[in-house]
């Protein structure tokens, strides 16, 4: 009888000790995911501040092209008949 249960001893410390060890291995991944997902927007935010510093001219030598707008009648030609 002792000799079972030594084994039955031995296979649960095993199946707890590969839970255990998956879930160090499991958090330790996500911690470390976690640090290079906020230094890839960590990137972009850099890659922000630096475009605010820039001038339109620097980035576009030609200046903006000013654009007109053109009302719309509330009237159609339908009513404008009548």
């Amino acid at each position: 009888m002792s000799k079972k249960s030594f084994w039955k001893f031995l296979a649960a410390a095993v199946i707890i000790g590969a839970a255990v060890a998956g879930c160090i291995l499991y958090f330790s991944k996500y911690r470390d995911f976690r640090k290079s997902l906020d230094e890839d927007f960590n990137d972009f935010e850099d890659d922000a501040d630096d475009s605010d510093s820039k001038t339109d001219t620097e980035e576009n030598p030609d200046p903006p092209v000013k654009r007109a707008y053109v009302s719309i009648p509330f009237d159609t030609p339908a009513e404008a008949e009548a």
